[in-house]
């Protein structure tokens, strides 16, 4: 399948790069996380077992660009009014994705950064679990902007 080979290609590339914008140190947790999660180590028990390349490469630039917002910060230095706070402006368009748009996904960001500050624990490079009063739902930016069909509509559609 053309997609998933090119996400294999984009994650070999990606693996290989370094993270711009954080601390060596901080890059260096990171590509470790990244790299138990390629092979499927120290996962949650509800979800054991090797992460696609599409999952590694969204992992990938989503831990860069959170890391980014503090990137003088040591991952083990990092404080839990430090995180809502980041996830909060976010939510509120005091920080914009790089494009200048604001974000729609708040809580796909949410869920990543759970799901490594949960690894982090895991695997003991830090004592105490930040995310874990974070939420996704305080973080939803309501419906998605495309249209969704009524019954009366989609019958129509399938009329034709």
């Amino acid at each position: 399948m053309i997609i998933r080979d090119s996400r294999k290609k984009e994650w070999s590339r990606r693996k290989k790069e370094t993270i711009s914008g954080i601390t060596s140190h901080n890059e260096k947790v990171v590509k470790e996380f990244l790299k138990d999660c390629e092979l499927g180590m120290n996962m949650p028990k509800g979800h054991r077992g090797r992460r696609a390349p599409s999952t590694l490469v969204k992992l990938f630039g989503t831990l860069g660009f959170i890391l980014r917002q503090h990137s003088e910060v040591k991952i083990e230095d990092w404080t839990k009014r430090k995180l809502h706070k980041l996830f909060k402006d976010m939510f509120e368009e005091k920080i914009k994705k790089v494009s200048g748009k604001k974000f729609r996904g708040v809580d796909d960001y949410v869920k990543v950064t759970k799901f490594f500050w949960n690894w982090l624990y895991r695997t003991k490079k830090i004592t105490e679990d930040i995310s874990e009063d974070l939420s996704r739902a305080d973080n939803k930016g309501g419906k998605p902007t495309w249209v969704y069909l009524d019954p009366e509509k989609m019958k129509t559609i399938l009329e034709q």
